[in-house]
């Protein structure tokens, strides 16, 4: 029964691949700001013109994205999917999650972020809420962050258990006790296929392990550090159908600049 539902959100993504939402070119220049858009002071400035822009779905109004959208720019609109950010006072669907659906804290520094159950209907329903608001607001596309939540191996798991413990551990997908790289995947579809529904783009959020896949379905990839953990050759598969592959590296503590890409 899942894996034929998991087969039906495949073939619903790929038969709506001639629908009318924007698909990116394969070399677009961008600019990525989850802080509230000041507009236009936050615009860019110099030569160089941008394709699109990234920006928070609830702390923007629909006019300041009308805005940014009339310099001629796409609009991409974020939003935390995979986790509940309880300090998104912006959020008009925060309470609407019901505690059964909340597993364990994210990684650090990140902590106010839980982990969400993927499965619960209520999960998948206030979903497309969001990206019902994200057309409100003239969202051209989304993305969808905290979708590879079966990446238990760095010691935090969501803490989703649906097997009983085995001499005393309970750690990771490797055991399958956690929500598995299955439902996760099962979850990516559905983003893609009820955004594309919606005639909005997507981008997969960093989750190399799946970007083969998907690939058939996203539009782009916005990958953290995918340099600085030796991931960037993953997301090839994007490439090779001439789809935008994003990047963002950050700072060491110590102020020094990543190893970038000399491409």
């Amino acid at each position: 029964m899942a894996l034929n539902m998991l087969l039906a959100l495949l073939a619903m993504a790929l038969a709506a691949s001639t629908a009318g939402w924007w698909k990116p070119p394969k070399r677009i220049q961008w600019q990525w700001q989850l802080s509230p858009f000041n507009y236009p002071a936050d615009l860019v400035k110099g030569p160089d013109r941008l394709d699109m822009y990234d920006v928070d779905v609830f702390d923007n109004t629909a006019t300041t994205i009308r805005n940014i959208k009339s310099r001629g720019v796409r609009v991409m609109c974020y939003f935390e999917a995979g986790t509940w950010p309880s300090g998104k006072v912006n959020n008009p669907f925060l309470s609407q999650y019901p505690a059964r659906c909340k597993g364990k804290p994210y990684e650090p520094p990140y902590t106010d972020e839980l982990w969400l159950d993927i499965t619960c209907p209520e999960v998948l329903n206030i979903t497309r809420k969001i990206l019902d608001l994200a057309v409100t607001k003239g969202c051209d596309g989304v993305e969808p962050d905290n979708v590879q939540g079966f990446e238990t191996d760095s010691g935090y798991n969501t803490g989703f258990y649906k097997c009983p413990i085995k001499n005393g551990v309970q750690t990771g997908y490797t055991t399958g006790c956690d929500l598995d790289y299955k439902e996760w995947r099962g979850f990516n579809l559905f983003l893609a296929n009820e955004a594309h529904a919606r005639n909005l783009s997507i981008a997969l959020k960093n989750n190399f392990y799946m970007a083969p896949e998907m690939a058939a379905v996203h539009d782009m990839v916005l990958s953290e550090q995918c340099y600085q953990y030796g991931e960037c050759a993953n997301y090839t598969s994007f490439i090779n159908a001439g789809k935008p592959v994003l990047l963002t590296e950050y700072r060491r503590s110590n102020g020094w600049p990543l190893k970038t890409c000399r491409e």
